[in-house]
């Protein structure tokens, strides 16, 4: 299978490529399957996924995602997303810390190398942690649900 799960369009503020071209693009590639994952939450986003899976669906297989550029305190704005639409794939990116962009340097500005790796990995782990925490509580979460649902008949 040719897949390609790390697609940028005009939903996202680093892209301009139009969504339907993708879809054309990918098609004339041969790609069998794609994962749109924008970075934002636009409600007409889901619904322009939704029509170009129906619509090109004996083509290929389109997917719903969404990359989440995650710190530790934006954890509980993506938990409310995540809740929010049915996403078949979730892409996790770590792009800023304490809301310092990588890309524009604000974030490594006066700091060494050093400093700024270290911070960076200190905040990847921590991200992880959190992650792993709550992977934790959904699967207990469930095994109570089983459980109690067992004694129940």
């Amino acid at each position: 299978m040719f897949a390609d799960y790390h697609v940028h369009t005009e939903f996202s503020d680093d892209s301009t490529y139009p969504i339907e071209q993708v879809v054309k693009d990918a098609i004339a590639m041969q790609i069998n399957e794609i994962c749109f994952t924008d970075h934002v939450d636009y409600p007409n986003y889901y619904s322009k996924i939704r029509q170009l899976q129906s619509q090109y669906n004996m083509q290929i297989s389109i997917k719903l995602g969404m990359e989440f550029g995650i710190q530790t305190h934006t954890i509980p704005q993506y938990e409310i997303l995540f809740q929010k639409y049915p996403f078949d794939f979730i892409l996790l990116s770590i792009h800023q810390v304490e809301d310092k962009e990588f890309w524009t340097q604000d974030f490594q500005n006066g700091k060494s190398q050093k400093e700024y790796n270290e911070q960076y990995y200190k905040e990847m782990l921590n991200i992880v942690k959190i992650i792993v925490y709550l992977l934790i509580w959904i699967l207990l979460q469930d095994m109570i649900e089983m459980a109690s649902t067992h004694l129940k008949k």
